[in-house]
């Protein structure tokens, strides 16, 4: 009898065990499926289509989801150092340092970096290094904001840690919170309004006006443009100047947009002097039955696919791009224009089981399974008691 009752306890912990574990295992995949969304690794090709190392990196990421580590490779596959680096954070989540590296593994403080923060949260100070870790204040530049948040100045340094001029500016903004000026200085902190700009609105918000300026404070139509919307408010034409103020129709600035019933970008256009469409700088979109552009074309003077400018894009059923595909004149895929992404919540032989996300779905699932083990648990306790008390 007594033995009975021993085996019917090794039964009883056996099915604790067994739910006890499945759910463990549930679990598990759900950490893993709803880990952050980030791209783990980036592949390029060579020609042959065997991935080009040289040119692939590898991401790494914290139990926030922060980047951590960027990895480059040399050909062989192993790591290169001199295309690595590594971010720290504070504890508020903010990046306060990116680390550049040596062959050796050593830092490389010429291409390092340190963020300072203000109370709000805003970046006011970006170091750049010398290689004796000395500030390097030739690169390095400070940001000012106004009472609102908003951005004011950013000034740069000479090597004497004085300000040089000729390459900080400062903005201003009316009383919707629209940058309407930009000013470039010269050497004297005098305004050097060549490198200077303001810009208009519309009675929507909408910038309809950029304008660039002369030494002597008249408008360069040369270095402004101007833009006009549809009644759906999208851009369908933005238009550069010559200095006589005609338009410029073969300037870069000047183009014109279509759009799909769906309200998409589907074309843009660029012209030539004479006002004809120059079909060598413009492109066409294509998108799939969720929205994502699949295909971008660009042509030839003929009007013909210029195959060797245009690509396509792929994604995943979560509508995350997986792979983006370059192609040869004959239209068959160049491997060398070629990627492919992973993400960092695939499930493979490298995935990270990292704390899931707050989405809703996850935490229902989470939920059911642990209710559905709790019942388990439960119903092996009562027939225990059932089988003992019969």
């Amino acid at each position: 009898m007594k033995l009975k009752h021993n085996l019917k306890n090794i039964n009883i912990i056996k099915i604790f065990a067994i739910s006890f574990f499945i759910v463990l295992s549930f679990v598990k995949v759900v950490y893993a499926l709803n880990s952050q969304e980030k791209v783990t690794q980036q592949l390029r090709y060579k020609q042959d289509g065997s991935v080009d190392w040289e040119i692939s990196y590898t991401k790494e990421y914290d139990n926030q989801g922060r980047e951590i580590k960027q990895l480059g490779y040399n050909a062989d596959q192993s790591i290169n150092w001199t295309n690595v680096y590594t971010k720290e954070y504070d504890n508020q989540g903010r990046e306060i340092k990116q680390l550049g590296y040596n062959a050796d593994q050593s830092i490389d403080w010429e291409i390092s970096y340190t963020k300072e923060y203000d109370s709000q949260g805003r970046e006011i100070k970006r170091l750049f290094y010398n290689e004796d870790q000395s500030i390097n204040w030739k690169k390095s530049y400070t940001k000012e904001y106004d009472k609102q948040g908003r951005e004011i100045k950013q000034l740069f340094y000479n090597e004497d840690q004085s300000i040089d001029w000729e390459i900080s500016y400062t903005k201003e903004y009316d009383n919707q919170g629209r940058e309407v000026k930009q000013l470039g200085y010269n050497a004297d902190q005098s305004v050097d309004w060549t490198i200077s700009y303001t810009k208009e609105y519309d009675e929507k918000g909408r910038e309809i006006k950029q304008l660039g300026y002369n030494s002597d404070q008249s408008v360069d139509w040369t270095n402004s443009y101007t833009k006009e919307y549809d009644n759906q408010g999208r851009e369908i034409k933005k238009l550069g100047y010559n200095a006589d103020q005609s338009v410029d129709w073969s300037n870069y600035e000047t183009y014109t947009k279509e759009y799909d019933s769906q309200g998409r970008e589907i074309k843009q256009l660029r012209y030539k002097d004479d006002r004809n469409v120059d079909w060598t700088n413009s492109y066409t979109k294509e998108y799939d039955s969720q929205g994502r552009e699949i295909k971008r074309l660009f042509y030839n003077e003929d009007q013909s696919i210029n195959w060797k400018n245009s690509y396509t894009k792929e994604y995943d059923n979560q509508g995350r791009e997986i792979k983006k595909l370059g192609y040869k004149e004959d239209g068959s895929v160049d491997w060398s224009k070629t990627y492919t992404k992973e993400h960092l919540n695939k499930l493979n032989s490298n995935s990270q089981f990292d704390s899931p996300t707050d989405d809703n779905n996850s935490k229902t699932l989470l939920y059911v399974l642990v209710t559905i083990s709790l019942i388990s648990i439960i119903g092996a306790i009562a027939f225990y008691f059932f089988k003992k008390n019969k």
